[in-house]
Formats: structure tokens, sequence, C-alpha cells
């Protein structure tokens, strides 16, 4: 007899940064509203930011597993590798904590985004369901030319070890792409840009008015420092502490940035997937800053600077990357115009994972 629980999905999502929350809060907006039931499971910035988000009926904290870094911040691949003891330990335990909610729960399908729990599923013969777009990350790596030597170690290690899980594991595997679809086959299905509800696509005209800096809440998100530094318009700082002075506003870590960002003529954000496909989403010109070493996120700030939509940037060079986007200003905007915009892929996202939750029931 089948006891799943037709309307209830677990997304099972890793909370080291902010950015698979809000990917995956794209998409719980739109199963919410098809009648699906939400719980999520995360920890750290998914705890936070999942707080107040009134369409999760029900938050599991699990625990974090996390990057090493150096002492000046980078991302450290050899100590990250040399904690797998320490993976192996969080790994088991939150295996037993997804083991026991399914017992209990039921769902017909279980979402993960960047976790890579899978036995309790398989065993349960649950469907799972990724948000992940390694194939996309493989493929650009292999093709780029004069990429640096030092994202190697990371995309070998980590990055290439993650598109094999994804190519072997989950049922299906939801892969958002930046600019045009390339070859996809019956595991990963592409979609577009994956965008919050009230994300709207609009390719500012006017002068300059509002730069945002928003910036990644892992312990690897760059920092931003403006002292010194004049300009003739505001500038928000979202994700940083600081004392706020003249045009220049820090907001710190907050759960809704939404108008923040509607209103920016500029944006300078981390390289992570989520805040730069919003930003391709709403036409915002871009300064986009890779952590050092992650071979993924200077993937997406290439495709970005490729694109014509932005440029790629170090964090100490906010200032003045800012002033390099500001004076082609015009060209920026006329690639956004002009970018093949396929719509929400939030939308298509919910129907895959819908039309899977359906077929349980049959």
């Amino acid at each position: 007899m089948d006891n799943n629980k037709k309307n209830k999905i677990l997304f099972l999502v890793n909370g080291l940064g902010m950015g698979n929350s809000t990917r995956c809060y794209s998409i719980i907006e739109r199963l919410a509203e098809n009648g699906m039931e939400i719980d999520v499971m995360t920890s750290a910035n998914g705890l936070f930011f999942f707080s107040d988000k009134k369409e999760i009926n029900r938050i599991i904290k699990i625990n974090e597993f996390y990057y090493a870094k150096e002492k000046s911040g980078k991302l450290n691949v050899l100590r990250t590798i040399l904690s797998l003891f320490d993976f192996i330990r969080i790994y088991v335990a939150n295996n037993r904590l997804v083991k026991k909610y399914l017992k209990e729960e039921r769902p017909s399908a279980v979402v993960i985004d960047s976790q890579y729990i899978f036995w309790p599923m398989i065993s349960q013969k649950i469907p799972i369901i990724a948000l992940n777009n390694s194939d996309i990350v493989v493929k650009s790596f292999f093709k780029m030319k004069n990429k640096p030597l030092s994202i190697a170690p990371q995309f070998f290690l980590i990055e290439f070890m993650d598109y094999l899980f994804h190519l072997l594991v989950p049922t299906k595997v939801i892969s958002p792409v930046l600019g045009k679809f390339g070859s996809e086959n019956r595991k990963f299905i592409h979609v577009p840009s994956i965008a919050r509800k009230n994300c709207k696509r609009e390719i500012h005209k006017e002068n300059i008015k509002n730069v945002v800096i928003m910036l990644s809440g892992s312990a690897f998100g760059s920092q931003v420092n403006l002292e010194g530094e004049s300009f003739p318009f505001h500038i928000d700082v979202i994700g940083r502490t600081g004392k706020s002075s003249g045009k220049v506003t820090f907001h710190g870590k907050i759960l809704d940035n939404m108008d923040i960002i509607k209103r920016a003529d500029v944006l300078v954000v981390n390289a992570g997937f989520s805040a730069v496909s919003e930003g391709v989403y709403m036409g915002k010109p871009m300064a986009v800053i890779p952590i050092e070493n992650h071979a993924e996120q200077y993937i997406n700030a290439k495709t970005v600077e490729e694109l014509g939509l932005g440029i790629i940037t170090k964090a100490e060079e906010i200032p003045s990357a800012i002033r390099e986007v500001i004076s082609n200003i015009g060209s920026f905007r006329s690639s956004h115009k002009s970018y093949p915009f396929a719509g929400d892929g939030s939308e298509k996202a919910c129907r895959v994972i819908t039309d899977i939750v359906n077929s349980q029931s049959r």
C-alpha cells in the first residue's frame, strides 16, 4: 500500500550561504500556489532565510557542512579534503535525521540543493529531484580557454565529483542555464534563470541613482571597503555591517532584500549562481566577484562577462569596478536588452516537480 503524502515535498537545502535557499524558495513559492505542502531541512543561513516564509509548513534543523579556509579567508581545498572524517560524522548524523523524517512523513518527493543524502529516499522509493547545474559547469570548464590553474583542484575534487553524483543518483536534475540552452539528456532538464516571484525584469534607462552591493552570507563572502571613496549616487550594502554615512547605507543581513535590489542601476555580487541568475533575470549590469580558487564561481562570473552583462572583478577592486561598469553602462544595458530571455525558470522547475509528484499517485 502506498502511504505517501501526495501533496507533501521535502526540500533538503545546503545552508552555507543564502543562494541555495533563495533558489529553492523561488520554486517553493510556485509549488505552494499549486497546493503543495512544503517542509524544509536546512542549517545556518538557511534557517535564517526561511524563518519568516509563510509557504513553509515546517523547518527542521540539520548539521552544517563547510569549506575550510585559510587565515586570509581564501578557500583551502586541501584542508577541506582533510576534513573528510568530520564530514562523514556530519553526513551520518544528517542521514539519520532524514531517515527518521521520511518514515514519519512519507513525502511524495525530496528536492535536494547541494545536499548529498540519498539512501533513505532510494530505500523508501521516494523520487529525488536535484537543483544543480554541474553539467553546465563541467562543460564550461573544459570549453573555456585561458582559465586560471588555481581553480583546477577545486574543480576536479569537488565540482566534477558533484557532476558524477548528479549524473548517477537523482531521479531528475533541474539545471538552470545562463544564455542559450545547450544539449541536455534525460537526467538534466535545462531551465532559464531561476528568480524569486517578486523579481521584475526592468532594464533602467535613466542616469545612475543607486548601486547595490549584495555579498554572500557564507564564510567566503567578499568584504567591502569604501573608506575614502566618494560617489555621486547612493550605495546600499546588503549582507555586511558597517558605519552608514552620506551616500552609503549598510543594511547587514536582512530577510527581504528585494525592494533594495529592484531600485539598483548596478549590482555588485559574489558569483554564486542564484545571485548572478537574479541579476541577469532583472536586467542589472553587474560587477561579479568569484571566490578565489572556486571553479564554479569563476565560470559564473566569466559567463556574465562573456555575455556582455557585466564584468568580473575582485573584492579589493569594488570601487574601480563600479566606475568601470558605469562608464560602459550603455553597452551593458544594450546587452541585457538583447539577452535571449526565456522567461521564469522557477515555473518550469515547478512543472517538472509537480509532474513527478503527480506520477506517484498513478
